[in-house]
């Protein structure tokens, strides 16, 4: 650290009150994170939104689309951690608006509320993927 970036190495006592570098108290680095501090609006907007989700199969009963409801709010929002939304989306929730069926697909479409910063009012979970990219 000290040789890549030309900072000082500050020192610290340990939890028995010796001191140490942190060049000493780290023995490996597995990750690094850039923080960047950007400014975040005091209150979220609203907005609302459908998701169509088709299947392979036969019709889904009613349990399992509470699980898919509950699945998609939590996947969407456990991403965000692993993102770059400039708008910091969040689902509030989710919930089945119309369902239809084939002989060999279901598909089902879901009414998404979320909250937004700063976001116009048009805004839907997915748009703009070059301010939300996966890691």
């Amino acid at each position: 650290f000290q040789k890549a970036y030309n900072n000082y190495i500050v020192t610290f006592e340990n939890s028995q009150g010796i001191k140490q570098t942190m060049e000493e108290m780290i023995e490996i680095v597995t990750d690094v994170v850039e923080i960047d501090e950007k400014y975040c609006a005091e209150n979220p907007s609203f907005f609302d939104t459908f998701l169509e989700i088709e299947f392979i199969g036969t019709n889904v009963t009613s349990p399992e689309i509470d699980i898919i409801e509950t699945n998609v709010r939590a996947v969407y929002n456990g991403l965000r951690d692993k993102t770059c939304d400039l708008l910091f989306r969040e689902i509030e929730s989710v919930s089945l608006v119309l369902d239809s069926s084939t002989d060999t697909t279901f598909s089902i479409l879901l009414l998404v509320e979320a909250q937004c910063r700063d976001c116009p009012i048009d805004t839907t979970i997915f748009e703009n993927t070059n301010q939300r990219q996966l890691s």
